[in-house]
């Protein structure tokens, strides 16, 4: 099936989005442990500059993971088949969690770490902070492990 260009396209865009958006929700867990083992979050330039306010874009990519897979599920004969679904299920699961997990706690840090670094006199409690990394670093760790069981599912496509 890879011989028709188109569907060897799609396949390759279906995996560079799935790639890009959950290599992004992962750096956001990676960041969000820097978070919690820093000695101070509030003045590290890094955290500041990752966490600057604002969505998170590469994140997003995850939107066009089913996008591209439903379109080259278009050029397969493989609709009969339990691996697509399989794959949308660990998709919409990864998907929830960082929707209603790991965004909600990276706006949050994004809110603490970016007034820190704008008000320096402002009262800052430190386990909130904390909390709310172990939070979007668990909450990433389990995007992140749907994506490896989808990209198993995918591989070994099961009938």
């Amino acid at each position: 099936m890879l011989s028709n260009p188109w569907y060897a396209l799609v396949v390759i865009v279906h995996v560079l989005v799935a790639v890009i958006g959950f290599g992004a929700l992962g750096m956001t867990g990676t960041y969000a442990r820097l978070v919690r083992v820093a000695s101070d979050p509030y003045h590290s330039a890094a955290l500041q500059r990752f966490f600057r306010p604002g969505k998170n874009l590469g994140a997003r990519a995850i939107y066009l993971v089913p996008v591209f897979g439903g379109v080259a599920l278009g050029f397969s004969h493989d609709l009969h088949r339990i691996f697509p679904y399989l794959g949308l299920g660990l998709w919409i699961a990864a998907t929830g969690v960082a929707s209603a997990v790991l965004w909600p706690a990276e706006a949050k840090i994004q809110a603490i770490v970016g007034s820190a670094s704008a008000d320096t006199d402002a009262p800052r409690d430190r386990e909130a902070l904390i909390r709310t990394a172990r939070t979007c670093e668990r909450a990433a760790m389990v995007t992140n492990l749907c994506f490896v069981a989808a990209l198993v599912v995918m591989i070994a496509q099961p009938n």
